[in-house]
């Protein structure tokens, strides 16, 4: 039998100045360039774990994937946000063809993210997918599903009550569907 033990091993990745509040994807893509530079040729996924006034508190690689695509779970992206006693997250991850628009595996992946945040109660505060300006139809470099209204915000009503931060189960009631055995319900069900 194996016996597995947690580890946290933390490098510098940043010297001198403090580090910036990621609640911009310009932010979060400058954040994580010099990691996302280094694999340049590969698919890579990365979590950004943050405290509740979305400053970074860990930024841990969890997957490096070949150049169409790269593999991760709930289990590996909110392992080291747990460790790090994260309130919130940012799932980014890179297109090495350089066009961050987002692919029908990547909205899958959103979506179920953003439902395992909600069970763990470490918000996903947003995804945001890095490519290159040049390759980029809309001259950015970047999707951020928040800014497309994919992921609320957490200084949204969702996530506030009364100036206090809070998990969207204690801010908000959601009426839970009737489903009949072996029936799955679809997301329009749940308000998404």
């Amino acid at each position: 039998m194996l016996i597995h033990e947690a580890k946290i091993n933390y490098s510098i990745i940043q010297l001198g100045e403090e580090t910036p509040v990621l609640n911009d994807p310009t932010k979060i893509v400058a954040y994580l360039r010099s990691g996302i530079d280094e694999y340049s040729a590969q698919e890579t996924v990365w979590v950004i774990s943050l405290n509740r006034k979305n400053y970074p508190v860990g930024r841990t690689l969890i997957s490096i994937g070949t150049a169409t695509s790269a593999l991760a779970g709930a289990r590996e992206i909110f392992r080291p946000a747990i460790l790090q006693n994260a309130t919130g997250i940012i799932l980014a991850h890179s297109h090495p063809s350089g066009d961050p628009y987002p692919s029908a595996a990547d909205v899958q992946l959103t979506r179920l993210m953003r439902a395992a945040g909600q069970t763990v109660d470490i918000p996903l505060v947003d995804h945001v997918i890095v490519g290159v300006v040049s390759a980029d139809p809309q001259k950015r470099g970047y999707y951020s599903f928040r800014e497309h209204g994919l992921i609320q915000s957490r200084t949204s009503p969702l996530f506030m009550q009364s100036g206090v931060q809070m998990s969207p189960f204690q801010s908000t009631s959601f009426p839970v569907p009737r489903v009949k055995p072996g029936q799955c319900p679809n997301e329009s069900e749940f308000g998404w």
